[in-house]
């Protein structure tokens, strides 16, 4: 990582919010730029989860991710005096890395903060967001730019009531829920949903849940020829995070946990880390109600929003939940400099041509039923079934044996 010279930081607020003024004037976009240098202000650590609700944007989600790194960068963008933006970033060599992640961003936010940052750092070559919400047309911005989708977020708008979001649902996802709820219920006399913030559940019971669940998505995504993944060290910042603002919702059949999910409050919305049910009771659709409960959950503390992330999988469209493009966006100084970076823009294009491949291959050719699309389709199927027996079970899962002494609670 590139040194940055030792300025003070007042003097560098200063300096740019003068300079800022009068060029937003001039240009009437009414934005006023402030960088704070190796460090975010309590009230920016507020403003960005206020403003975006998204795990991957706060810092405190950075924080664990980079123990041991400087702190970041952080940028802040007022207007009439109200923060509108703030993004967080690192300087590495001669590209700008923008670590903000999962957000919206504006054309005239990303303008404002190019501009700023070139103006401040005139090693800086290149502007690099990643996993970004931008839905105007990149090549009406005043810089050249590469851009491509790779992912996307699934964000349900929340209504005020359980009521209204019933009323919202189609016709046959309600009947489905209540069907199932009903079956699971008069199966199960004993069931029951229960919910607890992280202050009501305990540290130990917190881990129990989490790596039970964990251990039901695991089984159902190899039943479905995925390979699970195991991040030891992602499972801990998740852990964390559940302990300082977790909602923890959770099926209890005979005193066992059979369900549940784990969502983090960020600011007002929540964001879904977890959902899980167990493949034994598949023909209940416990795994769709589980996520509809958790909803409710979610509603009924006031959010507005909760994150569903990304996969695309057809509950979260039923449960009204939109996908959200996810961008990977490259600014450059100049069409000099993006002359000059050839190798590093002929890359970008490769990746982006990849992603567009991989989309077409594992969702556009599924949804065809002509014969060519099958074959494809077919063809695909046993490639990933291959890929999946190449996986050591015993790398990414725990044995069923290992959760059993952890399944009550």
């Amino acid at each position: 990582m590139a040194l940055l010279p030792d300025v003070p930081a007042t003097p560098v607020i200063v300096s740019l919010a003068d300079s800022m003024i009068a060029e937003d004037e001039k240009n009437n976009n009414n934005i006023v730029s402030e960088i704070h240098e190796h460090g975010t202000p309590e009230f920016a650590r507020v403003a960005i989860d206020r403003l975006y609700g998204s795990l991957y944007a706060s810092v405190r989600y950075l924080e664990l991710c980079r123990p041991y790194q400087p702190q970041p960068h952080t940028w802040i963008g007022y207007q009439q005096g109200e923060i509108q933006a703030v993004l967080l970033f690192e300087i590495r060599e001669h590209a700008l890395i923008v670590i903000s992640e999962m957000i919206a961003l504006t054309a005239v936010q990303i303008e404002n903060f190019a501009r700023c940052v070139l103006a401040r750092y005139p090693s800086v070559m290149c502007i690099n967001f990643n996993a970004v919400n931008f839905n105007l047309n990149i090549n009406k911005l005043n810089l050249p730019a590469q851009h491509y989708v790779f992912s996307e977020n699934y964000i349900l708008n929340l209504p005020k009531t359980i009521e209204n979001y019933q009323s919202s649902l189609g016709r046959a996802t309600h009947k489905t829920i209540r069907l199932y709820g009903n079956r699971l219920k008069k199966d199960f006399p004993d069931f029951a949903w229960r919910v607890y913030s992280a202050e009501e559940l305990p540290r130990a019971l917190q881990q129990s849940f989490f790596h039970q669940i964990q251990a039901y998505k695991h089984q159902s995504m190899m039943a479905r020829n995925k390979t699970p993944e195991n991040d030891p060290a992602e499972n801990r910042r998740i852990l964390q995070l559940a302990s300082e603002s977790g909602l923890f919702s959770m099926a209890v059949i005979n005193g066992e946990i059979r369900s549940g999910s784990l969502a983090c409050r960020v600011g007002n919305n929540y964001v879904m880390l977890l959902s899980a049910a167990d493949p034994a009771l598949e023909k209940y659709r416990l795994g769709l109600l589980t996520c509809y409960w958790s909803l409710c959950d979610c509603i009924t503390r006031g959010a507005q929003q909760c994150h569903l992330l990304w996969g695309r999988y057809q509950y979260k469209s039923q449960l009204l939940a939109v996908p959200v493009d996810l961008q990977r966006i490259t600014l450059y100084r100049s069409r000099w400099i993006m002359a000059a970076m050839s190798a590093s823009v002929i890359r970008m294009a490769l990746q982006a041509e990849k992603f567009r491949i991989q989309k077409w291959l594992l969702y556009d050719v599924q949804q065809r039923r002509d014969v060519c699309s099958r074959t494809l389709a077919k063809l695909v199927f046993i490639a990933r079934e291959f890929k999946r027996k190449l996986v050591k079970p015993g790398a990414i899962l725990r044995s069923r044996a290992d959760h059993t002494a952890i399944r009550k609670i």
